[in-house]
């Protein structure tokens, strides 16, 4: 598609990417390009749920929830979260990784994955279905981290939806997931594939118990619509 990208290009006034990798992509194509970067905006119009009460209602009885949300593809790199569960098990007491997405690849790799790396009873559970945006927002309201072992990414929606819930995110440190992340203040940032990496800074989160809450409110603000509608408006005013 590269020679129509640039032969559409040419009739471009103005662009808006929204990650670091977007933006290299860009640059890339057009030299001098005249462009702003805003990270996807926070959804600021959100069903409101205690933990308390979004668990009541999702039956969950563990104490520590890490959810992974969304479609499940080969470069969203779930296997990598699945096998951390080998090294969470001997850290960690009472906790359940909760897989939340329909599968786009052959689902039995998965289910192997899953039976090889369950430590413990219903330690690792799929809720292998579409999930109505009532029904998701449950499942972010009753977690206590979200997890993105992204193999690559050009950005995420499912950060900003983790800071609607004033969740904090951990993820691989990659181009178009890093950026929207304050490393140890707003989440955490892995080695890509490494799932020993990945399993070190879920333990660490909640043996510290630390509440990143303030953090994550303070940083959304670069996610509000007002700052992105800004954003547009000043992009506007430069062509």
């Amino acid at each position: 598609d590269m020679p129509l990208i640039k032969y559409l290009f040419k009739s471009i006034d103005g662009f808006i990417v929204m990650s670091n990798k977007v933006e290299e992509e860009l640059l890339k194509i057009n030299k001098e390009p005249i462009y702003e970067k805003i990270f996807h905006p926070v959804a600021d119009k959100i069903q409101k749920w205690s933990k308390s009460d979004a668990r009541e209602q999702l039956k969950i009885r563990k104490k520590n929830i890490i959810l992974f949300y969304g479609f499940i593809r080969k470069y969203k790199g779930l296997e990598t979260l699945i096998s951390s569960n080998e090294f969470l098990a001997k850290k960690i007491e009472d906790y359940q990784i909760i897989i939340c997405g329909e599968s786009y690849e052959n689902k039995s790799k998965y289910m192997k994955l899953i039976k090889k790396y369950s430590m413990k009873k219903d330690d690792i559970i799929w809720v292998d279905k579409y999930l109505s945006e009532e029904t998701s927002a449950l499942y972010f309201a009753a977690s206590d981290l979200v997890a993105l072992p992204y193999k690559s990414a050009s950005q995420s929606g499912v950060i900003p939806t983790s800071y609607s819930y004033e969740r904090p995110v951990v993820a691989s440190n990659i181009l178009g997931i890093k950026e929207m992340i304050q490393d140890g203040k707003t989440g955490f940032l892995f080695e890509k594939n490494n799932s020993l990496d990945l399993s070190n800074k879920i333990i660490n989160f909640f043996h510290k118990n630390e509440d990143l809450s303030l953090n994550i409110l303070e940083f959304r603000k670069q996610f509000s619509w007002d700052y992105f509608i800004d954003k547009i408006i000043n992009l506007y005013g430069r062509l």
